[in-house]
């Protein structure tokens, strides 16, 4: 009995949900949906790969105004945590984009072998 109340109150509640969402909620959706489109074609496809240093490890950080990589390519802690993070939260969000993954796990062992002070 316990079971059949519980599904007749989720499937009401979805009804509910369905049927009664106001236009601000519906506009919200939208703008959340035009967000992800943007952050994903307009951010995340275009840094990586071209972010990812395969010479020297880790993640390039100076770009042109027309997105080339340009001068020194310093590398600071906290921009390649920053290029590291991205890459897990992206591989977390598109997991069927292996490279989100592989990104991250470079970012990792960049982090780990080359901007950790060992004792």
């Amino acid at each position: 009995m316990r079971k059949v109340l519980l599904g007749i109150s989720l499937l009401l509640c979805l009804f509910i949900f369905k049927c009664c969402r106001s236009p601000e909620a519906e506009r919200r959706l939208a703008i959340a949906a035009e967000m992800e489109t943007h952050m994903k074609s307009e951010i995340l496809d275009k840094w990586y790969p071209l972010a990812v240093d395969t010479v020297f490890g880790g993640f390039l950080s100076s770009f042109t105004y027309d997105f080339k990589p340009s001068g020194a390519q310093d590398k600071m802690i906290v921009t390649q945590a920053r290029h590291t993070w991205s890459n897990s939260k992206a591989a977390d969000f598109y997991p069927d984009e292996k490279r989100f993954l592989s990104n991250a796990n470079h970012g990792f062992q960049f982090l780990r072998d080359v901007m950790w002070t060992r004792n």
